[in-house]
């Protein structure tokens, strides 16, 4: 979940997702950027921040990422591009590339339909750089889909149980593949 903000509409997907997940028997772990404070990127000792290690096994430690990401100016939000730039390398040159390889579902929030492509420079850098499987099943929600603090649009909550079905199912086909990327341009 990649929103600071308390009433966060891209959280309520978040935890939306873990509560199905964990309904089907899928092992999930919820990591909330609003509970992770990630120091500023680019300082010398960022590697080593107790914050940026523990994100970083989280995100090496799953078999696909769905990312809950609200969009601002038409883009994911500059959370979301502080943990990709916080896990995708440690200091010593690529050792560690926790993205490498992950299947990666997107769940977004935003004020207008019109912005429902806005992940999509996210998803081709995650993609490109990390060689990503990215889910092409996306789920990309309104305000007008929520009241109270609840997804109330059962077109979007449909939505989401089968973009997360498919989630596992891209997992499932891909766990026991021989090939595996590394860092090749």
């Amino acid at each position: 979940s990649c929103s600071l903000r308390r009433e966060s509409r891209s959280r309520v997907l978040a935890h939306r997702a873990v509560e199905f997940l964990h309904a089907q028997g899928v092992e999930t772990r919820l990591v909330d950027m609003q509970e992770l404070a990630l120091p500023e990127y680019g300082r010398e000792d960022y590697a080593q921040s107790v914050a940026v290690q523990q994100l970083t096994h989280e995100i090496a430690w799953a078999n696909g990422i769905v990312i809950a990401t609200p969009i601002y100016n038409w883009s994911v939000n500059s959370i979301l591009k502080k943990v990709v730039e916080a896990t995708g390398a440690d200091d010593t040159g690529r050792k560690i590339r926790a993205w490498e390889d992950k299947v990666v579902t997107f769940l977004c929030n935003a004020g207008v339909p019109q912005a429902y492509l806005a992940y999509l420079p996210t998803a081709n850098s995650l993609m490109v750089d990390y060689k990503c499987i990215i889910n092409p099943h996306v789920v990309f929600a309104v305000e007008a889909d929520f009241e109270e603090g609840k997804l109330v649009n059962q077109d979007v909550a449909n939505r989401l149980e089968r973009v997360l079905l498919i989630t596992v199912e891209l997992i499932d086909a891909l766990k026991d593949r021989k090939l595996l990327s590394g860092w090749v341009l």
